[in-house]
């Protein structure tokens, strides 16, 4: 960054114009002593139940989420809650140690912090560091009903928002093919809607700071350029 950015970047923060937007590859977890990220292992891991049934699948795409996600249901006798269940459960086994990136994320002055993972890695973070975040997510499947009040948001109770879902409400979670699929296109439809109150703080003024995103993904660029 030259000189002026970095002007412009200081002002933003010290103005509270700053939104955290948090991909996919920012969270990982321990595997085979390596780390990984997160939605990585999580499809190692229903690989592995694929491989135990004897269940057909493309090897190539053995990392791939979405797609091992919607291989699982494809398995005799598995339902949908089956998926949460088993997500919720190995996410909560291998997430227990906080990736050093989120506790330097989180000494930051940010007011509105956008998740796009399955985990609370950032919430937890903030509580350490001594924050009170206010936690909201969206649930592609049905309207939460659920409101942000903004005169309680600021630096020291920033709000995280799970965009593709909360383990406390694990239907919510964008976990298959077929899943972000409907999630893109209810976010464009605005049904469910996200609620106006954040949608209201995305404008050009704003300066957005991305952290584990892979921009070429197409579904990102058209979900940001929805927001």
């Amino acid at each position: 960054m030259n000189n002026l950015q970095w002007i412009k970047l200081k002002r933003d923060f010290e103005e509270q114009r700053c939104i955290l937007m948090i991909g996919p590859n920012l969270a990982e977890v321990e595997k085979e002593g390596r780390s990984v990220p997160m939605v990585e292992g999580l499809a190692h891991y229903f690989a592995d139940f694929l491989d135990q049934e004897k269940v057909e699948y493309d090897k190539s795409a053995k990392a791939n989420l979405t797609y091992i996600a919607l291989r699982f249901l494809s398995i005799n006798g598995v339902r949908r809650v089956d998926l949460e269940d088993l997500a919720k459960d190995y996410i909560q086994q291998n997430s227990k140690k906080i990736p050093a990136i989120y506790h330097e994320l989180a000494k930051l002055p940010f007011n509105i912090i956008i998740n796009t993972n399955t985990d609370d890695y950032m919430q937890r973070a903030l509580l350490e560091a001594g924050k009170q975040p206010i936690p909201h997510y969206y649930n592609f499947r049905r309207d939460t009903l659920s409101t942000v009040d903004f005169d309680k948001v600021n630096t020291q109770n920033p709000l995280v928002y799970d965009l593709f879902g909360s383990m406390e409400k694990t239907e919510s979670l964008v976990l298959t093919e077929e899943d972000q699929l409907e999630f893109i296109r209810n976010v464009v439809k605005d049904d469910p809607k996200i609620p106006e109150e954040i949608l209201g703080q995305f404008d050009d003024r704003k300066t957005y700071l991305f952290f584990g995103f892979n921009l070429e993904n197409w579904q990102f660029r058209l979900l940001l350029d929805g927001l």
